[in-house]
């Protein structure tokens, strides 16, 4: 029997003043907004098209400081992971942030079925993990 699985997790809206083909949907020295956190992209220094570590930012008291390794991977990663995950439908918005709710359907699946699913919640406190490391689950047991 295959199921329909149902992910719902917190994602975060992306206000971008500048979109580009990079990786992460940015042109360097944007400002972005990832959750509560004011975000800026001050170079590619490495000429990779996407972000890495010591080349963003966050504004804090008026200022712009440079993201520790754990910041980076709390905002930057995170919000790349959500990115590409696929089949996301946002269920209500926020002042600060859209819901998501992900969904993976087996490949034969028609909206008339009536078939079991499986709900993953995925809260991550709003600073940690992504609701893509639910995805392996997802995809193995929707095939």
């Amino acid at each position: 029997m295959k199921i329909t699985l149902i992910l719902i997790a917190l994602s975060s809206t992306l206000i971008a003043k500048e979109s580009t083909k990079h990786i992460d949907q940015l042109a360097p020295n944007s400002e972005f907004s990832y959750g509560h956190h004011k975000l800026k992209w001050t170079a590619d220094t490495n000429t990779n098209q996407r972000m890495d570590l010591g080349e963003v930012s966050k504004q804090l008291n008026g200022a712009w400081t440079a993201l520790n390794d754990a910041e980076f991977k709390q905002t930057i990663l995170r919000r790349r992971a959500s990115l590409y995950m696929e089949n996301a439908y946002i269920y209500k918005k926020t002042p600060t942030r859209d819901l998501e709710l992900y969904a993976d359907f087996p490949s034969d699946w028609k909206a008339t079925d009536k078939r079991p699913a499986i709900i993953w919640f995925f809260g991550g406190a709003w600073n940690t993990g992504t609701p893509f490391a639910f995805k392996p689950q997802a995809d193995y047991f929707s095939h």
